[in-house]
């Protein structure tokens, strides 16, 4: 009888704990990634109307450049031929002239610069990019069992801090239906 009865014991405790396991294991386990989509961005193609944009801005900037050098290289040659005429005022002058005009090009490609790297940091993807890159996300959080995809950088993006979920994650149903019971 102590046989059958330990049998029948541990029959029990194997049958509660393949219950037990059954029902962990029917759980779903909620598996959260993190993607940094403003490094994802920053990799893909450009749009080809604002990258023209920016290279037309660049070839402005480019030209006005080259104008002011030009300037500075005739002011050079005028101070050349005064030093080699031996007209000392004439040749302080254009030293004067060519610091100032020197001055200003610093200046300007001081101010331009910044602004041409600001306007290529915020020169958006190709929409045809940024729809792939969307695409890629799903496909890969549900390839590895994500239920769902935060961006790393929490909103930084016009997308917002949520990327992607899966709608087996979704409880809107279960909370109307709990709802819709209580107030009834």
């Amino acid at each position: 009888m102590n046989r059958i009865h330990r049998l029948f014991r541990v029959a029990v405790l194997a049958a509660l704990f393949a219950l037990g396991t059954g029902t962990a294991f029917a759980q779903q386990l909620t598996r959260i990634a993190v993607v940094d989509l403003s490094r994802i961005l920053a990799t893909l193609p450009r749009d080809p109307a604002a990258l023209r944009d920016f290279d037309q801005k660049k070839f402005e900037v480019q030209a006005e450049i080259d104008r002011m050098s030009d300037v500075i290289r005739s002011l050079q040659a005028r101070k050349a031929d005064a030093d080699r005429e031996g007209n000392q005022p004439v040749s302080a002058q254009m030293d004067a002239e060519i610091a100032a005009k020197m001055d200003e090009l610093r200046d300007y490609i001081k101010l331009k610069q910044p602004l041409l790297e600001d306007l290529a940091r915020k020169m958006p993807p190709s929409p045809i990019y940024v729809q792939q890159v969307n695409r890629q996300i799903q496909a890969s959080a549900e390839a590895d069992g994500y239920s769902i995809v935060l961006s790393l950088r929490g909103g930084d993006s016009s997308a917002g801090p949520v990327l992607w979920y899966s709608p087996s994650i979704d409880i809107t149903d279960m909370v109307l239906k709990s709802l819709s019971g209580k107030t009834q």
